[in-house]
């Protein structure tokens, strides 16, 4: 996956690239977003990923920027959407290059993440992007030795000989002190509020596709609205962060 990486621009000018979810590239200029469109040996071009949005940008096969895309878009920009993908690939980076259980791994990074509270309420739970990055961390697992011949990398040696210490599992260090404690405290902390932020815009326990969980998030709004739980008050501000 692409790290966000900036490049030297014309007219200071500053363009940064991003991977979506889908490991694929995109372009971030002025907090909107732009998938590459086409390429030639000498330039890519890049449009907007907003539906029906016409404005492009031009850079020269190096991704350097050489024109457009500086010009008023006719929608909000993708700022939200910039954070969430940041967020993700954090947590990605650390799935792959670390044996830390992913639901401490996600807690951490939404703990100390910079993102809106509204891009935070619409973030998938742990339960929901959990086997996202099981899969992922499922391809890196050496395979099953042909004989009785075979090495152990010491990053899994060194994972198995911590089990049998829950304290140091559940804090990720070995021998941790009182503030170390008090910090994994602190995590907690702000997991929990997380969780209660999207409790409160319409998370469910079960697993949602990409594409479903939003309108599931509506319909469990809408449930607890009519069945007594909630006021109309907090039925609006749950949609307030879906919308």
């Amino acid at each position: 996956m692409s790290n966000p990486v900036n490049t030297s621009t014309n007219t200071n000018i500053n363009v940064s690239f991003i991977a979506s979810n889908k490991a694929q590239r995109l372009l971030v200029l002025n907090d909107n977003l732009f998938g590459c469109n086409k390429k030639n040996a000498k330039k890519k071009y890049w449009k907007c990923i907003a539906h029906r949005c016409t404005l492009t940008v031009h850079t020269d096969s190096n991704d350097v920027y050489k024109s457009n895309g500086t010009a008023n878009h006719d929608h909000p920009p993708h700022t939200d959407m910039i954070q969430t993908l940041k967020l993700r690939q954090q947590i990605k980076q650390r799935v792959i290059k670390e044996l830390t259980p992913i639901s401490v791994i996600c807690g951490e990074e939404t703990a100390k993440a910079l993102i809106d509270r509204e891009a935070l309420a619409l973030f998938p739970t742990n339960h929901e992007i959990y086997q996202t990055f099981a899969s992922i961390r499922r391809k890196l697992v050496p395979s099953l030795p042909g004989s009785c011949m075979f090495d152990i990398p010491d990053q899994y040696n060194n994972c198995c000989e911590g089990y049998h210490n829950r304290m140091n599992h559940r804090i990720s260090r070995h021998h941790p002190h009182m503030w170390r404690f008090v910090q994994f405290m602190q995590g907690k902390e702000k997991h929990a509020q997380t969780i209660v932020l999207q409790w409160s815009s319409g998370a469910s326990r079960k697993q949602n596709t990409r594409t479903t969980a939003k309108q599931k998030r509506i319909d469990t709004l809408n449930k607890r609205y009519k069945g007594g739980l909630t006021d109309a008050s907090k039925l609006l501000t749950g949609f307030s962060y879906l919308v």
